[in-house]
């Protein structure tokens, strides 16, 4: 089992201090360090409803099916819903693993851990089966 360790008070100050931000930093790169990750939940859906809105307001006005017109406004608030709980889970995940890896942890130390790089393969892979399922089946002819 990996060993927990306690963070210490400038790693707390920088972890409160970017759970202010609205986005986690924009280009980041492997020498990106861990705090620099997080996000406000709500602040990041309040940006990203902002880019919703114009999507809502161009669906209200040029959409004329009411069946579509619904669906795709059930569809762009659902996304922007669901990236509270997103955003909340990414964070609690970097906060977590900064326990478990030395001061300092940069993105390649998050992304070399083996239960993050086994979740991200298991969701490459799940994706390459059921592509492969869903496109052999489309493709076979059946007699």
């Amino acid at each position: 089992m990996s060993s927990y360790r306690e963070l210490t008070p400038k790693e707390n100050e920088a972890i409160q201090k970017n759970l202010q931000n609205f986005m986690p930093k924009l280009f980041s790169d492997y020498s990106t360090p861990l705090p620099q990750l997080l996000a406000s939940p709500l602040k990041n859906t309040f940006f990203l409803s902002l880019i919703a809105l114009p999507i809502l307001y161009l669906n209200h006005k040029y959409n004329p099916d009411r069946f579509y017109y619904y669906l795709i406004n059930v569809f762009v608030i659902g996304v922007v819903l669901f990236n509270i709980y997103g955003r909340h889970m990414k964070n609690q995940n970097i906060i977590e693993s900064m326990k478990r890896l030395p001061e300092g942890a940069t993105k390649m130390d998050y992304v070399s851990q083996t239960a993050v790089m086994s979740n991200r393969l298991g969701r490459s892979r799940g994706g390459l089966f059921l592509g492969a399922g869903l496109s052999g089946g489309m493709l076979g002819k059946r007699r």
